[in-house]
C-alpha cells in the first residue's frame, strides 16, 4: 500500500475506510491505530509454541499481551470499543471474544502501510 492509498483509506468513509476527517492529525491517529494492530499482530507477538498446559510460556505471553494492549488502548469500555471499530473496518477478527482478536489480511496491510509511511502523514 502507497502512502496515498493509505491515507485514502484512512479519510475514506466506513465501510471502505476508516472515516478519519481532514481536521486534526491523521499522522497521531494512524499511530493509535498501529499501535492497537500491532499489539494484535501475532506475527510480531506469536502465540506460545508450547501447547497450553505449559503454564509458564502462557502466562508469560500473556502478561506480554496485557502490557502491549494497556499501553496501545484506552482503559475500560473505550478499549473495547476501539476493538469493536476496528473489527468492523475489516481490519481485526475475533474467536470467542473481542479480546482475543488476531490481525485480517487487511489490517496486516494497514499495519505494514502505517508503519513504513506513518511519519509522514499529514
Amino acid at each position: 500500500m502507497t502512502k496515498e492509498e493509505l491515507q485514502n483509506y484512512l479519510t475514506t468513509d466506513l465501510p471502505q475506510g476508516l472515516g478519519f476527517c481532514g481536521c486534526g492529525s491523521r499522522r497521531e491517529a494512524s499511530e493509535a491505530v498501529r499501535k492497537v494492530l500491532d499489539a494484535y499482530d501475532r506475527k510480531t507477538h506469536p502465540w506460545p509454541k508450547e501447547s497450553p498446559s505449559d503454564d509458564a510460556s502462557w502466562k508469560a505471553w500473556h502478561a506480554e499481551r496485557e502490557k502491549l494492549e494497556e499501553q496501545a488502548l484506552p482503559p475500560g469500555a473505550w478499549g473495547q470499543i476501539a476493538l469493536y471499530w476496528l473489527t468492523s473496518c475489516g481490519l481485526l477478527e475475533h474467536g470467542g471474544g473481542v479480546g482475543g482478536s488476531w490481525l485480517t489480511p487487511k489490517g496486516e496491510a494497514v499495519l505494514a502501510a502505517i508503519r513504513e509511511h506513518g511519519e509522514r502523514m499529514r
